[in-house]
């Protein structure tokens, strides 16, 4: 007589419940995707312009 090792294995039926549970981990997958785009495009953007300054400054002293 072969008893079980404590392992139950039921069938998986996916509900509605399940498919919301998989679209409200993609929604929150996409939506740190998009914070993480717009804070790189933001710290680029800030970076760029950083830089454009510091290259008018420099012209303005060579000028002098």
């Amino acid at each position: 007589m072969m008893t079980s090792a404590g392992i139950v294995i039921r069938k998986v039926r996916r509900t509605a419940n399940d498919a919301g549970s998989y679209r409200s981990n993609a929604m929150a997958a996409l939506g740190s995707f998009l914070l993480l785009a717009s804070a790189s495009l933001l710290t680029a953007s800030y970076l760029r312009s950083r830089a454009a300054r510091t290259r008018r400054q420099q012209a303005r002293v060579t000028r002098r």
